[in-house]
């Protein structure tokens, strides 16, 4: 699993599948994240959002906060972003630590337009802002 994460990291998604397909027998929330994070990159929306579902089923599952922000950058990605602000909003309401969640949450924001999602986005930005560059 972490040699796929690894190529996910490092945008090699073709052998990022390769490791992960490897690691289908694990099943874990983690696999499916993983998994699906890997199909996003691949253009391969449905599948990466049967994946993001298996990956937050378990919601005792400690890092479920992550697996909603991810499934978010996908929806984001596949231009739904009523349903990418439901995951950034519950991530955010989770914990999820990180300059990049309330980026992201801004852009959902700025993307759905209106003068309140506006102001909403500003503000996401500004707590982007001021978050600990190390995270």
């Amino acid at each position: 699993l972490a040699l796929a994460q690894a190529y996910l990291g490092k945008g090699d998604f073709v052998h990022a599948r390769e490791f992960i397909e490897m690691c289908k027998v694990l099943q874990s929330s983690e696999y499916h994240d993983t998994r699906a994070q890997i199909e996003a990159k691949l253009g391969n929306f449905s599948e990466a959002l049967r994946y993001h579902k298996k990956a937050i089923a378990d919601r005792n599952d400690k890092k479920i906060g992550e697996y909603l922000f991810n499934r978010g950058v996908t929806l984001y990605d596949y231009g739904d972003y009523a349903k990418a602000l439901q995951d950034f909003e519950a991530a955010v309401a989770l914990g999820v630590p990180g300059r990049n969640v309330y980026f992201r949450r801004g852009r959902t924001h700025r993307k759905l337009g209106g003068a309140a999602n506006l102001a909403r986005a500003l503000d996401d930005f500004a707590a982007a802002a001021v978050q600990d560059p190390r995270d």
